[in-house]
């Protein structure tokens, strides 16, 4: 008994001081003593002793009214919850098999506090498969986006399912490719899509994007509406143009058609070589060094710019090269001594030699046929025609490539027609050099198709030249192709026929987020509908999906994936938080701590009224009697209750087949008090471990002596020492076929012990105070406190005429298993106990977690101190959130004096507070050391917030989190110190 709920508090040494006293006040003679008695002295010991049993008995009197209570109000204890948990299972490295574990494996964790190990069992069927996730893909229709996250083994958590915001930006673009049209630095090129509406949105940069292709990247253009067209600037060494669309497409967009055209494109030659050597360089020889008649130059023009009308100009710079030119004679040496000296001015002079006249031609197929340049063919005719020249010509439309030099396409030719004096020896000649050389195409006018286009639509391409070049309206931009807000898991290989399962570790808590579910598959070429069993309650905690394969799943591409899909699409409200992960795996199996016992046979030697027994086992759950009925039984009734209550009655044979036992399973009731005589009933103490039987009057009693009177089968847990940590579950009860590793990567959670006597007195004054109905909030508040030993805080608030009643568990962070099963019977109970004071039905919710962020920016003259005071003001913010507190928000001015009060040595600067949850933010910042400023408008905030117990610092470490609540301390060039909280 507790010392304050004591009513003599006196123990037998103060009694015994007590008489010592007495007996030296009133007889002065005798002298007691307790140690070396006399007569007298022994007969006062008695009466001490008698006293301080009476005392004992008298202090009892309390419980004993306490119990007498409890009976009263037919209370009994909540028995013990047994935890809860999932189990991982991986098929072993070198098994090539797939494995089925049944319902009612065992599995053995380990707890610090048991020596023994804890029993965990099974409580569904899981087919273990060794096929792999290797794509998982989040799709938004709102956000027009598909964020790709890779394969299960790469996925990085914390993740938020369904949201596809922080992923790469939909790729939804057009490519037009073009071997020359774009790749020339500031040619202006015009774009015609045949809508003057689409031009404007084509050059709106929020609606669309343009950008030339190189080798080297995207150079971004700018382009602008000019005259019903688009115009835009080419790129040095662009190959193409790309039109990326900023917004999801909600519907597709059509081209009515995709032309171009420009004014002059300038490139150089495609070919210089006259006809059997290529000319190369930067200074050409045009018909090499020495003048020969019919000498030849082939300037090769680009193939694609060629055709009937297109005026071509060839500009070059022009100067002349110097070679003298002898005639080699062979000596005549017989001659030597005979010959005469040469006369005097004989020598003979070097003619000059020039071109005077150049012919031009082009080849039509046949052969080649003369074309008119724009100039004569004096153009190599003397020093006087250097300088830039300019060749310009329209091309005939019967012109032809022509085949020479390994080379193949369309050709100007210029031959040498007259060379005056060109074969006299000696001979100066005067060769023409060209540098610069630039062939211009005039396209003005022209309309030019592209050579390729291509629709890129996430990783799907789509050719479309077909249409454009036959100036077929066609979509451009496809509308985003996907439906819904969806998570998508494909397995690179079919699974077997299951039931498989995927675990997912929900962060934190999410009840306040629920999403509906859809569940489909792929069939090859869309998706039909899968049923799945949900235990995560559309993600509001920690659970298991759970499917059978169908037998018609097939692969399917999505977005260039390849892959078995399994489809989860959330059908809940748009501006729902996404719910966030900490972690997904494939096979998982949920399991339960409770230990089921082998029959234990108890025997009679004399039957009596009222009997009691005992039961073996831990925290007792349950047990299963079975009463052995063979001496009140005939063999017709054996016959016929086997048949009619199967599962409920067994029979032991003997070998010659007669019945040896009979065994009836009875039922559990809390007292005999509505029990008939021939009720089969028992009932069980789960505190004191103890079945009874009824007297024969209410309720049966065993009465078999000739073999065993019943036997019992009990189901136990540990309680809350189930409450395992996470990998703490590690290894089978038995080994399991072709099946590795086990773990359990989440803790198990749920589990409490049987509720003790203290708890259930409590419960019972409080039914006698209220008379079992609940009239004021306190009432509720009480109730719903004294309904589980799982509950850690309760608030209520009334709202609409319906009274809420927020329950924080004490496993809330592991997920809260226990809430999920407390929440409907605390409804009902809090309904029934309040239903004449006009609330109607209770709602029973749970708080929404809350994340505070505080930064505080400080001066300091020492960094010593400031590191010091730094560490002090990061532990007092640790005491302030040291308890999870369930309650409104705290105001952001109170947070930020009650920290600055702490402060010595630094002198704050500024300061910065954010507290946000879920749908709402409200943000507060201080820019002077004395003023707090808001900053955007205060959203309403939850009738429950829950402030968390999560503080982690370092230096050298950023945004480190321990369940919701976070801060920073970052030091900054000394003198300032960064806070953040």
């Amino acid at each position: 008994m507790m010392e304050q709920n004591q009513l003599d508090k006196r123990k037998l040494a103060d009694i015994q001081r007590e008489l010592k006293s007495l007996a030296g006040a009133c007889i002065p003679q005798w002298h007691y003593s307790a140690e070396q008695p006399d007569t007298g002295s022994v007969i006062a010991n008695i009466y001490a002793e008698q006293t301080a049993e009476n005392i004992r008995a008298y202090n009892g009197l309390l419980a004993r009214y306490e119990e007498e209570l409890t009976g009263i109000v037919s209370l009994t204890p909540e028995r013990a919850q047994p935890a809860e948990g999932v189990v991982v299972l991986k098929v072993s490295e070198d098994g090539i098999r797939e494995a089925d574990v049944a319902k009612g494996s065992l599995f053995y964790g380990t707890s610090e506090e048991k020596e023994t190990p804890v029993v965990f069992v099974s409580v569904h069927d899981v087919h273990v498969t060794n096929a792999e996730i290797t794509e998982i893909l989040a799709i938004s229709e709102k956000e027009g986006k598909v964020k790709d996250y890779g394969s299960l083994d790469r996925l990085r958590c914390p993740l938020d399912l369904f949201d596809a915001k922080g992923g790469e930006p939909y790729k939804n673009e057009l490519v037009i490719f073009h071997p020359y049209l774009f790749g020339k630095e500031g040619r202006e090129i015009d774009m015609d899509v045949g809508d003057v509406g689409l031009m404007g949105m084509l050059c709106d940069p929020g609606h669309y994007e343009m950008a030339c292709l190189t080798e080297g990247g995207e150079q971004k253009v700018h382009p602008k509406k000019r005259l019903g067209k688009i115009r835009f600037a080419g790129t040095d060494g662009a190959y193409a143009v790309v039109i990326r669309r900023k917004l999801p497409v909600r519907r597709e967009v059509f081209f009515p058609r995709l032309e171009f055209c420009t004014g002059i494109c300038k490139d150089s030659p495609q070919f210089l070589t006259d006809g059997s050597r290529e000319l190369d360089g930067d200074r050409l020889a045009v018909f090499g060094e020495e003048i020969a008649l019919y000498a030849q130059c082939y300037i090769g023009l680009k193939e694609e710019l060629i055709h009937g009308g297109v005026k071509v100009r060839i500009e070059a710079d022009l100067e002349y090269g110097r070679k003298e030119h002898h005639v080699s004679l062979p000596k005549e040496e017989e001659l030597k001594l005979i010959k005469r000296a040469p006369r005097p001015g004989t020598e003979l002079r070097a003619a000059e030699v020039y071109i005077s006249e150049t012919g031009f031609s082009y080849y039509n197929g046949t052969g080649f046929r003369s074309i008119r340049c724009g100039a004569d063919g004096s153009i190599f005719s003397g020093e006087h025609t250097k300088g830039r020249i300019t060749l310009e010509f329209v091309c005939p439309a019967d012109m032809e490539q022509l085949e020479l030099g390994g080379w193949k396409g369309y050709a100007l030719c210029l031959q040498v027609v007259r060379a005056e004096n060109c074969y006299l020896r000696p001979g100066i000649h005067h060769y023409p050099i060209f540098s610069n050389l630039e062939v211009s195409y005039d396209l003005s006018g022209e309309v030019i198709i592209p050579e390729s286009v291509r629709r890129r639509q996430g990783n799907r391409e789509t050719d479309l030249t077909s249409d454009v070049r036959e100036k077929r309206p066609f979509p451009a931009f496809a509308a985003f192709c996907h439906q819904g807000e969806a998570m998508l898991f494909g397995f690179g290989k079919k699974p077997g026929r299951g039931p498989l399962s995927l675990y997912l570790v929900v962060e934190g808590n999410t009840k306040d987020s629920e999403k509906e579910l859809r569940f489909s598959y792929s069939d090859g070429e869309k998706f039909c509908p899968l049923r799945v069993m949900d235990s995560t309650k559309n993600i509001t905690a920690s659970g298991l999906w759970r499917f059978f394969v169908p037998e018609d799943m097939e692969e399917q591409e999505i977005e260039g994936k390849r892959a078995f899909w399994i489809r989860a699409e959330a059908a809940g409200e748009e501006d729902l938080h996404a719910p966030s992960v900490r972690g997904i795996y494939l096979n998982g199996v949920q399991v339960c701590n409770t230990e089921r016992s082998a029959p234990r046979e108890y025997f009679l030697e004399t039957p009596q009224d009222l009997m009691s027994f005992p039961v073996y086992g831990g925290q007792l759950l349950g047990v299963r009697v079975w009463v052995n009925e063979i001496d009140r039984l005939t063999s017709r009734q054996m016959r016929q209750m086997l048949q009619r209550h199967k599962g409920k009655v067994e029979a032991e044979y003997s070998s010659q087949g007669t019945v040896t036992a009979f065994y009836v399973l009875w039922e559990e009731v809390p007292d005999f008090l509505n029990s008939s005589a021939d009720d089969r009933h028992y009932v069980l103490n789960r505190q004191e471990k103890r079945i009874s039987f009824g007297d024969g009057t209410c309720g049966k009693a065993p009465r078999n002596l000739s073999g065993p009177a019943f036997k019992v089968e009990t189901e136990s847990c540990d309680g809350a020492l189930g409450n395992v940590g996470a990998m703490a579950i590690s290894r089978p009860g038995i080994p399991l076929a072709d099946i590795g590793a086990v773990y359990n990567p989440l803790e198990a959670s749920g589990g409490s012990d049987m509720e003790g006597k203290e708890r259930v007195r409590l419960k019972s004054s409080m039914i006698l105070e209220t008379a079992g109905r609940l009239v004021t909030e306190e009432d509720y508040l009480n109730e719903a406190r004294s309904f589980s030993e799982m509950i850690a805080q309760v608030k209520c608030r009334i709202r609409d005429q319906q009274l809420m009643v927020c329950i924080l568990m004490k496993d809330f962070m592991a997920g809260g298993a226990s809430f999920g099963r407390i929440q409907e019977p605390l409804e009902r109970h809090l309904s029934r106990q309040g239903q004449e004071n006009g609330f109607g039905e209770v709602k029973v919710c749970e708080p929404v977690p809350v994340k505070v962020n505080i930064r505080l920016w400080a001066e300091a003259e020492d960094l010593h101190q400031a590191l010091e005071e730094k560490a002090a003001l990061l532990s007092y913010i640790k005491q302030l959130f040291q308890i999870p507190v369930l309650g409104r928000i705290p105001e952001e001015g109170k947070i930020l004096v009650m920290i600055r009060s702490r402060m010595r040595v630094l002198r704050p600067v500024c300061h910065h507070v954010v507290v946000s949850y879920r749908k709402e933010t409200s943000v507060y910042k201080g820019y002077k050391q004395d003023k707090i400023e808001m900053r955007g408008d205060r959203a309403e905030m939850s009738d429950f917030p829950l402030y968390l117990n999560t503080v982690a610092g370092s230096l050298n470490r950023r945004d480190q989190t321990i369940g919701g609540f976070s801060f920073v301390v970052k030091i900054y060039a000394v003198p300032v110190v960064e806070i953040i909280g």
